[in-house]
């Protein structure tokens, strides 16, 4: 019943921004889990024997597997709103 609305150059341009911010934002989670990741397997290097430093080398990588499902969760419901706000249709850019 709905017809889709052409839209203007300008509101396609800032479509596109949000779509980019998107994924700025899903890097910028992965980037915090590879930090995450990489003190806590470098902690289990530098301290085999110690246990408190295996502890928190745990929770670093406890942390960045969380960080990792979030932002992938975060980035997937994101496109999800603009798709279904904008009407964008992904499978053009496959």
């Amino acid at each position: 019943m709905s017809k889709k609305k052409k839209l203007k150059l300008r509101d396609r341009l800032a479509i596109d921004r949000t779509s980019m911010a998107n994924h700025r934002t899903l890097l910028a989670y992965i980037r915090t889990a590879i930090l995450f990741m990489a003190t806590g397997l470098s902690l289990f290097k530098l301290f085999p024997e110690s246990r408190s430093f295996g502890i928190i080398a745990s929770v670093s990588l406890l942390i960045a597997a969380g960080f990792l499902v979030l932002g992938t969760v975060l980035f997937f419901y994101n496109r999800k709103r603009i798709d279904n706000t904008y009407g964008i249709d992904y499978s053009q850019y496959d």
